[in-house]
Protein backbone atom coordinates (compact mmCIF):
# COMPACT_ATOMS: atom_id res chain seq x y z
CA UNK A 1 0.00 0.00 0.00
CA UNK A 2 1.86 3.09 -1.07
CA UNK A 3 0.74 6.10 0.75
CA UNK A 4 1.26 9.51 -0.22
CA UNK A 5 2.93 10.63 3.43
CA UNK A 6 6.22 9.74 3.29
CA UNK A 7 6.39 10.63 7.37
CA UNK A 8 4.74 8.03 8.71
CA UNK A 9 4.76 6.96 12.34
CA UNK A 10 6.17 3.09 12.45
CA UNK A 11 3.87 2.12 15.14
CA UNK A 12 0.87 3.79 13.54
CA UNK A 13 -1.15 0.57 11.44
CA UNK A 14 -3.88 1.44 9.08
CA UNK A 15 -7.46 0.31 9.66
CA UNK A 16 -9.52 0.34 6.36
CA UNK A 17 -12.95 0.65 6.01
CA UNK A 18 -13.97 -1.07 3.12
CA UNK A 19 -17.54 -0.08 3.45
CA UNK A 20 -16.96 4.19 3.55
CA UNK A 21 -13.29 3.88 1.88
CA UNK A 22 -11.82 5.56 4.90
CA UNK A 23 -8.18 4.67 6.36
CA UNK A 24 -7.96 5.31 10.18
CA UNK A 25 -4.21 5.12 11.51
CA UNK A 26 -4.64 3.86 15.00
CA UNK A 27 -1.26 3.62 17.64
CA UNK A 28 -0.33 0.31 18.73
CA UNK A 29 0.61 1.17 21.66
CA UNK A 30 -2.16 3.01 22.29
CA UNK A 31 -5.10 1.74 20.44
CA UNK A 32 -7.59 4.58 22.35
CA UNK A 33 -8.18 7.48 20.88
CA UNK A 34 -5.28 8.54 22.62
CA UNK A 35 -2.83 8.04 19.80
CA UNK A 36 -2.87 10.42 16.48
CA UNK A 37 -5.36 10.10 13.94
CA UNK A 38 -5.24 10.44 10.00
CA UNK A 39 -7.78 10.11 7.45
CA UNK A 40 -6.71 9.04 3.83
CA UNK A 41 -9.24 8.93 1.27
CA UNK A 42 -8.52 5.66 -1.19
CA UNK A 43 -10.11 4.93 -4.52
CA UNK A 44 -11.68 1.03 -4.18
Amino acid sequence: MDCPGKTLDLLLFPDVNEKSGQVRWKNVLTPSRVGAKLRIRVKL
